[in-house]
């Protein structure tokens, strides 16, 4: 296996945001019952590290919870991730996406996420809505 390790910040950053930008539009948003998906975290602020996650939010439709035919396959996503960020970094991260589901009770509710979608301060940016 060749390894190329660059432990650039941007570097770091700019092919975790690729892959993000890829799952989001990729997914089977109407199949998956998904309206939404947000970045968040290091990665949104352009400071990842090489042991950083992808944080994403996913708003579900309406107040469902995930379907398992979408946990599939962003299990799929995870592995083919902590792969490539074996590649780049020389090291073995137990995972590499971080999935927050919200729904329209997490919304009513203002559960931690619900509420970071609607932060005026660090909005999370918008990679893909239906």
């Amino acid at each position: 296996m060749c390894v190329l390790i660059e432990s650039s910040g941007t570097f770091q950053t700019e092919w975790r945001r690729l892959y993000a930008k890829k799952i989001a539009e990729e997914m089977n948003m109407l199949e998956f019952g998904v309206k939404a998906i947000y970045l968040v975290g290091s990665v949104e602020s352009y400071s990842a590290g090489m042991g950083s996650d992808i944080d994403l939010i996913i708003k579900l439709v309406g107040d469902s919870k995930p379907k398992e035919s979408l946990v599939v396959w962003l299990r799929s996503w995870e592995e083919r991730l902590c792969e490539i960020s074996e590649q780049y970094t020389s090291e073995t991260l137990p995972y590499v996406l971080d999935i927050h589901f919200v729904n329209s009770k997490d919304i009513q509710n203002q559960s931690s996420f619900a509420i970071r979608m609607e932060s005026t301060v660090e909005p999370p940016e918008l990679l893909r809505i239906v």
